[in-house]
């Protein structure tokens, strides 16, 4: 079975409180948005957490959602306070698949908990692996190139991406919502980088799904 699996951890935790329940329900959101069952994620050591998807495809998506939904601020209405996290996917095989993320096993598993030890000693916050040696270079810059956006992230930036991407709000809607302009949200969303991110997403998806396909055929 190919999978992918996002590992992550919150940054600064010893110096801040109050993120386990943000991260619960972020987690929460991200499950409800594509079809994950409770089992398929876990927050586990207080301050780290694990999704499973068996659409290695979204595996951009949720880790992008998970530190969109940390950043937010009014999105969250009742949970305010801001944070952000260190986050790895890694996309392979998963021979075991237990109750619990954490008690599985399996090289997508393999994979991200390596590249989140990695991540410990870098200054950026995402990065990949998968089972395929010659996608690993351009994914890695992909995940480079949306770290960068998202890490200097406004929290307007970060509550118009959960807005859009959570809510599934188009411009119109999201004017609505906030109370302001079309030409206002659309601002808001070039500012964010949305455009950008999604171009980035809908590539990652094809190439990934481009890949698996041909493998597949040659093994079949």
């Amino acid at each position: 079975m190919l999978a992918a699996v996002i590992t992550g951890d919150i940054i600064n935790s010893t110096a801040q409180a109050g993120f386990v329940e943000k991260l619960r329900r972020v987690l929460t959101d991200v499950g409800v948005l594509f079809g994950l069952k409770k089992e398929n994620w876990e927050i586990y050591r207080g301050d780290s957490f694990q999704v499973v998807t068996g659409e290695p495809e979204h595996a951009l998506m949720v880790a992008m959602l998970i530190r969109a939904g940390l950043r937010s601020g009014t999105y969250y209405a009742d949970l305010r306070d801001r944070f952000d996290a260190k986050t790895a996917i890694g996309i392979g095989t998963i021979s075991r698949l237990r109750d619990k993320p954490g008690e599985s096993a399996g090289e997508a598993f393999l994979y991200s908990g390596r590249k989140l030890d990695e991540l410990q000693e870098k200054k950026y916050h995402m990065a990949i692996r998968t089972g395929f040696p010659l996608l690993d270079p351009l994914a890695d810059s992909v995940l480079r190139f949306t770290d960068d956006i998202i890490s200097n992230w406004s929290e307007v930036s970060a509550d118009t991406a959960c807005y859009h991407w959570f809510g599934n709000y188009n411009q119109e809607q999201l004017a609505e919502k906030l109370g302001i302009s079309q030409p206002a949200v659309n601002k808001r969303l070039h500012a964010a980088r949305i455009p950008l991110l999604e171009h980035a997403d809908r590539n990652f998806k094809l190439t990934l799904q481009t890949i698996t396909h041909d493998r597949t055929s040659h093994t079949n």
